[in-house]
Protein backbone atom coordinates (compact mmCIF):
# COMPACT_ATOMS: atom_id res chain seq x y z
CA UNK A 1 0.00 0.00 0.00
CA UNK A 2 1.05 3.58 -0.74
CA UNK A 3 3.03 4.85 2.26
CA UNK A 4 4.21 8.25 0.97
CA UNK A 5 1.75 11.02 0.03
CA UNK A 6 1.84 12.25 -3.55
CA UNK A 7 0.67 15.57 -4.92
CA UNK A 8 -3.14 15.55 -4.68
CA UNK A 9 -4.99 18.55 -3.28
CA UNK A 10 -6.34 16.48 -0.38
CA UNK A 11 -4.03 14.20 1.62
CA UNK A 12 -5.81 11.32 3.35
CA UNK A 13 -3.96 9.15 5.88
CA UNK A 14 -5.51 5.73 6.46
CA UNK A 15 -4.27 4.17 9.69
CA UNK A 16 -3.12 0.67 8.77
CA UNK A 17 -3.65 -1.20 12.00
CA UNK A 18 -2.37 -4.79 12.31
CA UNK A 19 -5.88 -6.24 12.01
CA UNK A 20 -7.18 -3.86 9.32
CA UNK A 21 -10.06 -5.16 7.20
CA UNK A 22 -12.09 -3.93 4.23
CA UNK A 23 -9.33 -2.14 2.32
CA UNK A 24 -11.90 -1.61 -0.45
CA UNK A 25 -13.63 1.08 1.62
CA UNK A 26 -10.95 3.48 0.39
CA UNK A 27 -10.70 2.52 -3.29
CA UNK A 28 -13.19 5.12 -4.48
CA UNK A 29 -11.34 7.84 -2.58
CA UNK A 30 -7.88 6.82 -3.77
CA UNK A 31 -9.07 6.93 -7.39
CA UNK A 32 -10.18 10.57 -7.16
CA UNK A 33 -7.86 12.89 -9.08
CA UNK A 34 -7.61 15.44 -6.26
CA UNK A 35 -6.78 12.88 -3.54
CA UNK A 36 -3.44 11.50 -2.35
CA UNK A 37 -4.26 8.57 -0.07
CA UNK A 38 -1.54 6.82 1.90
CA UNK A 39 -1.33 4.23 4.67
CA UNK A 40 0.25 4.80 8.07
CA UNK A 41 1.73 1.92 10.07
CA UNK A 42 4.16 3.90 12.25
CA UNK A 43 3.88 7.26 13.97
CA UNK A 44 6.87 8.49 11.94
CA UNK A 45 4.84 8.05 8.74
CA UNK A 46 1.86 10.12 9.93
CA UNK A 47 2.84 13.21 7.95
CA UNK A 48 0.56 16.25 7.73
CA UNK A 49 -2.72 14.88 6.38
CA UNK A 50 -5.90 16.82 5.76
CA UNK A 51 -8.02 13.81 6.71
CA UNK A 52 -7.29 10.83 8.96
CA UNK A 53 -9.36 7.70 8.41
CA UNK A 54 -9.66 4.78 10.81
CA UNK A 55 -10.64 1.59 8.95
CA UNK A 56 -12.56 -1.52 9.85
CA UNK A 57 -10.82 -4.14 11.96
CA UNK A 58 -10.88 -7.88 12.50
CA UNK A 59 -9.96 -7.22 16.15
CA UNK A 60 -10.97 -3.75 17.31
CA UNK A 61 -9.70 -4.01 20.89
CA UNK A 62 -6.23 -5.17 19.84
CA UNK A 63 -6.02 -2.49 17.17
CA UNK A 64 -7.07 0.16 19.70
CA UNK A 65 -4.25 -0.96 21.99
CA UNK A 66 -1.90 -0.76 19.01
CA UNK A 67 -2.91 2.88 18.46
CA UNK A 68 -2.04 3.62 22.08
CA UNK A 69 1.30 1.79 22.13
CA UNK A 70 2.50 3.07 18.76
CA UNK A 71 1.76 6.72 19.52
CA UNK A 72 -0.51 6.97 16.48
CA UNK A 73 -3.57 7.39 18.69
CA UNK A 74 -2.09 10.51 20.27
CA UNK A 75 -1.34 11.93 16.81
CA UNK A 76 -4.93 11.31 15.73
CA UNK A 77 -6.23 13.12 18.82
CA UNK A 78 -3.92 16.09 18.23
CA UNK A 79 -5.05 16.19 14.61
CA UNK A 80 -8.69 16.35 15.74
CA UNK A 81 -7.97 18.91 18.46
CA UNK A 82 -6.49 21.14 15.74
CA UNK A 83 -9.87 21.08 13.99
CA UNK A 84 -8.79 18.75 11.20
CA UNK A 85 -10.91 15.93 9.82
CA UNK A 86 -11.14 12.41 11.29
CA UNK A 87 -13.44 9.71 9.90
CA UNK A 88 -14.02 6.18 11.22
CA UNK A 89 -15.66 3.22 9.52
CA UNK A 90 -17.01 0.25 11.49
CA UNK A 91 -14.20 -0.79 13.88
CA UNK A 92 -12.57 2.58 13.28
CA UNK A 93 -15.86 4.21 14.25
CA UNK A 94 -15.87 2.24 17.50
CA UNK A 95 -12.31 3.40 18.23
CA UNK A 96 -13.43 7.03 17.98
CA UNK A 97 -15.66 6.50 21.02
CA UNK A 98 -14.92 6.53 24.74
CA UNK A 99 -14.84 2.81 25.58
CA UNK A 100 -15.01 -0.58 23.90
CA UNK A 101 -16.27 -3.37 26.17
CA UNK A 102 -15.85 -7.08 25.45
CA UNK A 103 -17.20 -9.01 28.47
CA UNK A 104 -17.59 -12.24 26.49
CA UNK A 105 -14.02 -12.00 25.16
CA UNK A 106 -15.27 -12.36 21.60
CA UNK A 107 -12.12 -10.69 20.24
CA UNK A 108 -9.46 -10.85 22.94
CA UNK A 109 -8.80 -11.33 26.65
CA UNK A 110 -9.40 -7.63 27.32
CA UNK A 111 -12.62 -6.87 29.19
CA UNK A 112 -12.51 -3.21 28.21
CA UNK A 113 -10.26 -0.73 26.42
CA UNK A 114 -10.41 3.04 26.20
CA UNK A 115 -11.17 4.60 22.84
CA UNK A 116 -9.88 7.89 21.47
CA UNK A 117 -12.75 9.81 23.08
CA UNK A 118 -13.45 11.93 20.00
CA UNK A 119 -17.11 10.87 19.90
CA UNK A 120 -19.51 10.45 22.81
CA UNK A 121 -20.28 6.75 22.60
CA UNK A 122 -19.47 3.37 24.08
CA UNK A 123 -19.53 0.01 22.32
CA UNK A 124 -20.45 -3.33 23.89
CA UNK A 125 -19.51 -6.44 21.94
CA UNK A 126 -22.19 -9.09 21.62
CA UNK A 127 -21.59 -12.74 20.80
CA UNK A 128 -23.57 -12.52 17.55
CA UNK A 129 -22.26 -10.63 14.52
CA UNK A 130 -24.57 -8.38 12.50
CA UNK A 131 -24.14 -8.82 8.75
CA UNK A 132 -26.50 -7.10 6.34
CA UNK A 133 -26.74 -5.07 3.18
CA UNK A 134 -28.20 -1.64 3.87
CA UNK A 135 -29.65 1.40 2.20
CA UNK A 136 -29.41 4.68 4.07
CA UNK A 137 -29.76 8.45 3.91
CA UNK A 138 -27.36 11.05 5.25
CA UNK A 139 -29.19 14.06 6.66
CA UNK A 140 -27.40 17.29 7.52
CA UNK A 141 -24.01 15.89 8.44
CA UNK A 142 -22.09 18.85 9.81
CA UNK A 143 -18.58 18.40 8.45
CA UNK A 144 -15.81 20.96 8.10
CA UNK A 145 -18.24 23.87 8.04
CA UNK A 146 -20.59 22.32 5.49
CA UNK A 147 -23.92 20.53 5.82
CA UNK A 148 -23.93 17.30 3.82
CA UNK A 149 -27.05 15.43 2.77
CA UNK A 150 -27.19 12.51 0.36
CA UNK A 151 -29.88 9.91 -0.20
CA UNK A 152 -29.99 6.30 -1.31
CA UNK A 153 -26.60 5.35 0.09
CA UNK A 154 -25.85 1.67 -0.52
CA UNK A 155 -23.44 -0.32 1.61
CA UNK A 156 -23.20 -3.13 4.12
CA UNK A 157 -22.70 -3.75 7.84
CA UNK A 158 -20.53 -6.44 9.41
CA UNK A 159 -19.84 -5.90 13.10
CA UNK A 160 -20.40 -7.30 16.58
CA UNK A 161 -20.74 -4.14 18.63
CA UNK A 162 -23.82 -2.44 20.05
CA UNK A 163 -23.09 1.28 20.30
CA UNK A 164 -24.74 3.57 22.86
CA UNK A 165 -24.55 7.35 22.67
CA UNK A 166 -23.37 9.37 25.68
CA UNK A 167 -23.06 12.97 24.46
CA UNK A 168 -26.16 15.03 23.67
CA UNK A 169 -24.18 17.55 21.64
CA UNK A 170 -23.22 14.87 19.08
CA UNK A 171 -25.50 14.30 16.10
CA UNK A 172 -26.48 11.08 14.33
CA UNK A 173 -26.76 11.98 10.66
CA UNK A 174 -27.34 8.61 9.02
CA UNK A 175 -30.66 6.77 8.87
CA UNK A 176 -30.83 3.13 7.80
CA UNK A 177 -33.92 2.83 5.59
CA UNK A 178 -33.50 -0.79 4.57
CA UNK A 179 -31.57 -3.66 6.12
CA UNK A 180 -31.33 -6.99 4.29
CA UNK A 181 -34.28 -5.97 2.08
CA UNK A 182 -36.47 -5.20 5.10
CA UNK A 183 -37.64 -1.63 5.60
CA UNK A 184 -36.56 0.06 8.83
CA UNK A 185 -35.87 3.49 10.27
CA UNK A 186 -32.74 3.23 12.42
CA UNK A 187 -30.49 6.10 13.48
CA UNK A 188 -26.86 5.36 12.62
CA UNK A 189 -23.46 7.01 12.85
CA UNK A 190 -22.18 9.85 15.01
CA UNK A 191 -20.71 13.28 14.32
CA UNK A 192 -19.19 15.63 16.89
CA UNK A 193 -20.57 19.12 17.47
CA UNK A 194 -17.26 20.67 16.41
CA UNK A 195 -17.93 19.32 12.93
CA UNK A 196 -14.63 17.64 12.14
CA UNK A 197 -15.11 14.04 13.34
CA UNK A 198 -17.69 11.49 12.26
CA UNK A 199 -18.06 7.74 11.99
CA UNK A 200 -20.41 5.13 10.59
CA UNK A 201 -20.86 1.36 10.55
CA UNK A 202 -21.63 1.46 6.81
CA UNK A 203 -18.91 -0.13 4.71
CA UNK A 204 -18.84 1.13 1.14
CA UNK A 205 -20.34 4.50 2.04
CA UNK A 206 -17.69 6.28 -0.05
CA UNK A 207 -18.68 4.28 -3.13
CA UNK A 208 -21.71 6.59 -3.24
CA UNK A 209 -20.71 9.40 -5.58
CA UNK A 210 -22.69 12.34 -4.20
CA UNK A 211 -21.67 11.62 -0.61
CA UNK A 212 -18.00 11.06 -1.44
CA UNK A 213 -17.65 14.23 -3.47
CA UNK A 214 -19.52 16.28 -0.83
CA UNK A 215 -17.10 15.13 1.88
CA UNK A 216 -14.08 15.88 -0.29
CA UNK A 217 -15.44 19.28 -1.29
CA UNK A 218 -15.97 20.21 2.36
CA UNK A 219 -12.26 19.59 2.92
CA UNK A 220 -11.36 21.48 -0.25
CA UNK A 221 -13.26 24.54 0.94
CA UNK A 222 -11.36 24.61 4.25
CA UNK A 223 -8.14 24.71 2.20
CA UNK A 224 -9.35 27.60 0.06
CA UNK A 225 -9.88 25.34 -2.96
CA UNK A 226 -12.92 25.45 -5.21
CA UNK A 227 -15.32 22.50 -4.95
CA UNK A 228 -15.33 20.05 -7.85
CA UNK A 229 -18.21 18.46 -9.72
CA UNK A 230 -18.53 14.70 -9.46
CA UNK A 231 -17.48 13.02 -12.70
CA UNK A 232 -17.53 9.37 -11.63
CA UNK A 233 -20.04 6.57 -11.17
CA UNK A 234 -18.31 4.08 -8.89
CA UNK A 235 -21.19 1.59 -8.91
CA UNK A 236 -21.11 1.49 -12.72
CA UNK A 237 -17.32 1.10 -12.65
CA UNK A 238 -17.69 -1.88 -10.31
CA UNK A 239 -20.34 -3.47 -12.53
CA UNK A 240 -18.08 -3.11 -15.56
CA UNK A 241 -15.28 -4.83 -13.63
CA UNK A 242 -17.59 -7.71 -12.69
CA UNK A 243 -18.66 -8.09 -16.32
CA UNK A 244 -15.04 -8.14 -17.51
CA UNK A 245 -14.25 -10.82 -14.92
CA UNK A 246 -17.27 -12.86 -16.05
CA UNK A 247 -16.12 -12.61 -19.67
CA UNK A 248 -12.62 -13.83 -18.72
CA UNK A 249 -14.03 -16.78 -16.76
CA UNK A 250 -16.33 -17.71 -19.63
CA UNK A 251 -13.46 -17.54 -22.14
CA UNK A 252 -11.10 -19.73 -20.14
CA UNK A 253 -13.42 -22.31 -18.60
CA UNK A 254 -15.40 -25.07 -20.26
CA UNK A 255 -18.76 -23.73 -19.14
CA UNK A 256 -20.71 -26.68 -20.59
CA UNK A 257 -18.59 -29.11 -18.58
CA UNK A 258 -18.93 -26.94 -15.46
CA UNK A 259 -22.72 -26.89 -15.78
CA UNK A 260 -22.69 -30.65 -16.28
CA UNK A 261 -20.69 -31.15 -13.05
CA UNK A 262 -22.99 -28.80 -11.16
CA UNK A 263 -26.01 -30.71 -12.42
CA UNK A 264 -24.53 -34.01 -11.24
CA UNK A 265 -23.82 -32.57 -7.78
CA UNK A 266 -27.40 -31.35 -7.43
CA UNK A 267 -28.87 -34.79 -8.05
Amino acid sequence: KQAVPTDGDIKIAVIQTPKISNFTDFDALSNEGDVSLYYVQDAADFGIPDVVMLPGSKNTTEDMLYLEKSGIGQLVKKHAEAGKAVIGICGGYQMLGERIMDPHHTESDNDEVNGLGLLGMTTLFAEKKLTSQVKADCNNLGFMGQSISAGNLAGYEIHMGQTDFTRESDSHPFVIRERSRTECNNIEGTACAKGNVFGTYIHGVFDNDEFRRSVLNAVRITKGLAPLENTRNVMAEKQQSYERLADIVEQHLDMDKLMEIMGENNQ
